[in-house]
């Protein structure tokens, strides 16, 4: 449900199997797209993202979804999985095809080693990377993990800190904006 506050009225946007929607990222294209942080079911196949306009989304086999990022015409989705044993296992998936099939990676290669990949980004020299850490991304930013994706594999990088985004104010801007002068 949002506010327009111009207006006072409440809309409704669908019910989604999540229970947390709290990322919002623009795609190329003008929609918007919320990642299912903690989807509902825990052994099941769950859909990686709430996407306004709607469209249909494949399954991925999360546990959550926490970052997406829309990068040279992929969708990456970063988040945990099912390791061997029943823990959680840090992992991404990219998409080609809008997020209709999806491709799921290890960073790290191996089974285990982190539970969650918290964050998606682009680093200086444009490829995508994530962060990898324990359970409790707040309390750990600092120890957190960097990998770059190749191309075909991921490798450890020495990035000491995250990448930074870099959003461009909407041109023109919206009838709600508005500035002040002192």
């Amino acid at each position: 449900v949002s506010l327009d506050p111009a207006s006072g009225t409440y809309t409704s946007h669908g019910v989604h199997n999540t229970e947390e929607l709290s990322v919002f990222r623009r795609a190329p294209d003008g929609s918007v797209w919320a990642p299912y942080i903690d989807p509902t079911g825990y052994w099941e196949s769950t859909l990686p993202a709430a996407v306004w306009p709607a469209r249909d989304l494949g399954m991925i086999d999360a546990i959550h979804v926490f970052d997406l990022l829309h990068h040279a015409g992929r969708v990456w989705f970063a988040g945990s999985t099912h390791a061997p044993g029943g823990s959680g296992q840090a992992a991404v998936w990219y998409s080609d095809d809008d997020g209709t099939t999806s491709t799921m990676t290890i960073p790290t290669g191996v089974a285990g080693d982190f539970e969650r990949a918290y964050r998606l980004g682009v680093g200086q020299d444009g490829r995508v990377i994530t962060g990898l850490s324990g359970v409790h991304p707040a309390a750990d930013v600092g120890d957190r993990e960097w990998y770059a994706w190749t191309g075909s594999a991921w490798e450890k990088t020495e990035t000491d800190t995250p990448p930074v985004e870099r959003l461009a104010p909407p041109k023109p801007a919206p009838p709600h904006v508005s500035s002040a002068r002192t």
